[in-house]
């Protein structure tokens, strides 16, 4: 079938917008999943910074796409004596189901062919010859294309099968995975949906989030809307067996809260929270979204991410005249790591640091001031902490008030300012990528 410019595995939100961007820019454009097309992608509700919508070129959501956006967002402790306040919230929660429909009959709409049903088998890295081999529902398909896009999420289904990257980006490890849940369900009582909201000093639509539920990075939010009749709810932690599952959370929230109703929509799902892949690509073939690991660490969310990739992978094709070079790949790869892997990396030191204290240690992190609502916005907003004079002054206080926990902070702001200032200049060049990424990876602890 074809040839194309263009084969994308996976119409997910990142498979979907990089369709988009290619074929907008007059490329042919192949997509294909192994689920029916509306189907494709993750089926929940999710959160994007705003600014990320204008640098992606994609409209931000409204109408029903949008469930909420700028409420105020409360970040407790699991023990409930400690809370911090981010009076708006600077991120949109959207129905993902309907952001990738748009972006689908947006690529649609500019010419990409979308198909459902088909997985891949193989792939033939040739030259600038690619043939993607797929199968599914009695058919057997192969899709000739110059550059192969893996937009299938953290298994890789094409980056296992092409040994340059399989080699590379080895399957990512336990402790560096987010098992995480997310259910949209009725309000069963409104009157016990007003009594949490009242025992929380919560308003309706405050997005209410609880960190360390069994200790380090496990999670929960909790989004009630009582004119929808609707709460949204998500959890996640640390995979291994430590913790229990985003799923098992969410259930054990629901059992104890009986104004909670029946299940409307949402889904689970394993996310890599490791920084973004050194190698973004190879000649005749791109990563996209969880495929290259492009995760914001802090909270496991990345779908902005993504959408941000789409672009830059169309600006990098746009500026060469084969989409499958070496050239376009390496200058995709770089602006990525230098725009958004650089926040990736330095959140990832944050990560490494925090998620193995227990719920007492993150208590007595917020309660002396480390998470604070500056701190807690700009993880929200996806971007670097401010360092202002009035900032530092609080961060200093923290420090007085807990020396134990700043012998750990101290040393974790230091990683993420230098491991920010070294992948901000990440290179071009594929010799010297490996080198970067090894001293990044004894940076932040990888």
């Amino acid at each position: 079938m074809g040839p194309f410019d263009v084969a994308i595995v996976g119409a997910g939100s990142a498979g979907a917008a990089t369709a988009r961007q290619l074929a907008r820019r007059g490329l042919r454009v192949f997509v294909g999943d192994k689920r029916p097309r509306q189907d494709a992608g993750a089926r929940w509700v999710n959160a994007v910074p705003d600014w990320m919508f204008a640098r992606a070129d994609v409209a931000a959501p409204e109408g029903a796409e949008r469930r909420s956006h700028g409420e105020r967002y409360v970040l407790a402790s699991a023990t409930g004596t400690t809370r911090v306040e981010v009076p708006r919230c600077p991120t949109t929660f959207l129905d993902m189901r309907l952001l990738i429909a748009r972006l689908q009959d947006d690529a649609i709409a500019a010419g990409a062919v979308i198909e459902g049903g088909l997985a891949v088998d193989a792939v033939d890295v040739v030259g600038r010859d690619q043939r993607l081999h797929l199968s599914g529902q009695g058919r057997q398909l192969t899709v000739r294309a110059r550059l192969v896009v893996d937009a299938t999420g953290m298994r890789g289904a094409v980056r296992s099968l092409v040994p340059a990257l399989s080699r590379r980006c080895p399957p990512v490890q336990d402790r560096d995975i987010c098992l995480a849940a997310q259910e949209v369900r009725t309000i069963a009582d409104v009157e016990g949906a007003r009594r949490f909201l009242d025992d929380n000093r919560l308003n309706d639509r405050d997005a209410f989030g609880v960190v360390g539920l069994a200790g380090g990075f496990s999670t929960r939010l909790v989004i009630v809307d009582l004119a929808r009749g609707e709460v949204d709810l998500l959890c996640g932690a640390i995979a291994g067996g430590r913790f229990p599952s985003g799923a098992r959370l969410l259930q054990d929230f629901v059992a104890a809260e009986p104004w909670i109703g029946e299940r409307l929509f949402g889904g689970a799902g394993a996310i890599p929270l490791r920084r973004p892949w050194d190698t973004l690509g190879t000649a005749g073939v791109a990563l996209v979204g969880d495929a290259a690991s492009m995760v914001f660490p802090a909270h496991g969310s990345g779908v902005g991410a993504g959408l941000i990739a789409a672009r830059l992978l169309g600006d990098a094709v746009a500026a060469g005249t084969d989409p499958g070079s070496p050239a376009v790949i390496r200058r995709y790869s770089q602006s990525f790591h230098q725009e958004l892997g650089s926040l990736c990396v330095a959140y990832d030191a944050f990560r490494r640091a925090t998620q193995d204290l227990s719920a007492d240690e993150l208590t007595a992190l917020m309660a002396a001031g480390f998470l604070n609502e500056h701190t807690t916005g700009d993880a929200l907003a996806q971007v670097m902490p401010g360092f202002a004079l009035q900032r530092s002054l609080a961060l200093g206080r923290a420090a007085l008030r807990a020396p134990r926990l700043a012998k750990t902070m101290a040393p974790t702001v230091g990683r993420m300012l230098l491991a920010h200032a070294v992948a901000s200049r990440f290179p071009a060049s594929a010799r010297l990528a490996p080198w970067v990424g090894r001293g990044l990876d004894r940076l932040v602890g990888g």
